[in-house]
């Protein structure tokens, strides 16, 4: 089942909140970890459905008008998105890295090493940014159509 446009926005703001906590080094900042699978469940869905957008898409101007309408579109994975040497799952390969350094590090714990919680936060941003750009272009999608040659986002 597809999730809708809330769902989606939750989790943007998780891992926009997950990214705050372990920059500050703030544990009583740290968003509800029970929800995490759900929420890397959400970005596996937007990894692919940015891997699966046309080069074409990528080179135009689309999104960059797009991420005019939604500010928290990120420039930098509409970059990797262009980027002309980028394979094909690059955005679903982040998803394994972040489920790694997300799930399986142990954020709760409280030994959690320095490079660990750098991996963390360097992973919690990546999956931020990713989520934000998907939830802008499936808003600017469902207002202006889809690319040509792509049937479903």
């Amino acid at each position: 089942m597809t999730p809708g446009t809330e769902e989606l926005q939750a989790s943007v703001d998780f891992f926009c909140d997950l990214e705050a906590a372990l920059s500050s080094h703030l544990p009583e900042r740290m968003p509800e970890l029970s929800g995490l699978a759900g929420h890397l469940e959400n970005f596996q869905r937007a990894a692919a459905g940015l891997d699966n957008l046309p080069p074409a898409f990528w080179k135009s101007d689309a999104p960059y008008n797009a991420s005019m309408q939604y500010p928290l579109m990120s420039d930098e994975i509409i970059r990797w998105g262009a980027n002309r040497r980028r394979f094909q799952t690059w955005f679903k390969e982040t998803v394994k890295f972040s489920a790694y350094c997300l799930r399986d590090a142990g954020l709760q714990d409280p030994q959690l090493t320095a490079s660990a919680m750098d991996s963390a936060k360097l992973y919690a941003l990546i999956s931020f940014r990713v989520m934000a750009t998907y939830v802008g272009l499936r808003k600017h999608f469902d207002t202006n159509g889809l690319p040509e040659g792509l049937t479903e986002f």
